[in-house]
């Protein structure tokens, strides 16, 4: 039931009970949205005889307290869905008719509103991949010029790619070679590129070669441990850049030992007994 009592100095102290007044005024109306956008909703517009700058006004305040009264706006203007999205990336999904400029302005506040995106323009996703490569998971079109933006913005973007190409692999990994656990098809110039930035990631390499293993042991020598196939040269090798990659040697010889030796004396701790002569 609707109250009488109910003018400006209550609504001033109880701005929720703008839908409970039985006359409300314009003045009453910017008391309650100031506290809470989200009144906006109680407002009665069939009742009331505001003009379009006062609705316009109404809006905005409602807006700029909360976006996501952006919902409850009726005749939404593009500069009422951006100062909403601002506040609110969330309010994008209630925007009624997204122009580039709203697009736009709304995955550079949120990357997961590129979603809720109806015309994914190459553009718009190029700038968005550029600002946080991450938004590549929203694309619904990947070209592969997107895709090695996003990349190169955050490598970790790969991940998400439908359609890897060994560019992409390649740029993401010389960025950060953890990522090589996303590559879904391992080349020998990814393989090759990945245990030359880092040489412990020879675990994950599918397919060993001697090249790719004296690649990984020149970077660093514990990746011997992962090393499928020893050779001495390969040991060798390992134990000059480490000495403590002896531990992982299977087949010491008095030479491999004097290497590790020679790099890191605390490599005597993996000498096997009579492996060494006096």
């Amino acid at each position: 039931m609707l109250r009488e009592d109910i003018d400006i100095d209550w609504i001033k102290e109880h701005p929720w009970d703008l839908k409970d007044a039985k006359v409300q005024t314009y003045e009453m109306c910017i008391e309650s949205i100031k506290k809470d956008g989200l009144f906006l909703k109680d407002i009665r517009w069939d009742e009331l005889d505001f003009n379009k700058e006062q609705i316009n006004n109404l809006c905005l305040i409602a807006v700029k307290e909360n976006g996501l009264a952006l919902e409850y706006v009726k005749k939404q203007t593009e500069e009422i869905c951006i100062v909403a999205i601002k506040d609110s990336s969330y309010s994008f999904k209630y925007v009624k008719e997204q122009t580039p400029k709203i697009c736009s302005i709304a995955v550079k506040e949120d990357i997961g509103a590129l979603k809720y995106v109806e015309n994914q323009t190459p553009e718009l996703c190029l700038e968005a991949v550029r600002h946080d490569g991450w938004a590549l998971k929203h694309v619904k079109n990947q070209t592969e010029k997107i895709c090695i933006e996003a990349i190169k913005q955050n490598p970790s973007a790969l991940c998400h790619v439908e359609n890897q190409t060994e560019e992409m692999c390649l740029i993401a990994i010389k960025k950060c070679p953890w990522e090589f656990s996303s590559v879904k098809e391992q080349t020998e110039a990814i393989c090759l590129e990945v245990v030359r930035e880092r040489g412990l990631s020879l675990e994950f390499v599918k397919k060993q070669t001697e090249k790719l293993c004296k690649e990984a042991v020149k970077e660093n020598g514990l990746a011997l441990e992962y090393v499928r196939e020893q050779t001495p040269e390969l040991c060798l090798i390992a134990v000059r850049e480490n000495g403590l990659a002896l531990e992982y040697v299977k087949k010491q010889t008095d030479e491999i030992c004097r290497e590790a030796l020679r790099q890191n004396k605390q490599a005597i701790i993996y000498i096997e007994d009579g492996k060494i002569s006096k």
